[in-house]
């Protein structure tokens, strides 16, 4: 697992890019959001669910921009998630929303 910098219980950032492409599909602001595999059915079977404590060079998806990352296996919800989450769809969050912040994590 990626080295997490937390400030006042804040995602800020991990260190290591993923080996795999996909698009951000949508973000909540709770902290977590959804990436589309490339080459993967679009029906919503294939979103893997990507928490902000994974991303590097950003602390929230951009929705529609492309990623790169890696998977894990996560034995609780039996399925894959998205870790290591970089590329111009992970944001400062305080960027991209132009300093008017917004999520309550």
């Amino acid at each position: 697992w990626p080295r997490v910098v937390r400030k006042g219980g804040k995602c800020l950032r991990a260190e290591k890019e993923g080996e795999f492409e996909g698009t951000a599909l949508r973000w909540l602001d709770a902290g977590f959001g959804f990436i589309q595999p490339d080459n993967a059915p679009t029906d919503g079977s294939a979103e893997l669910f990507a928490h902000c404590k994974g991303f590097v060079g950003g602390n929230m998806l951009a929705e529609g921009l492309r990623v790169k990352y890696d998977t894990e296996w996560d034995a609780d919800k039996k399925r894959y998630k998205a870790t290591n989450v970089s590329g111009p769809g992970v944001v400062w969050e305080e960027e991209y929303r132009g300093g008017r912040g917004g999520g309550g994590w």
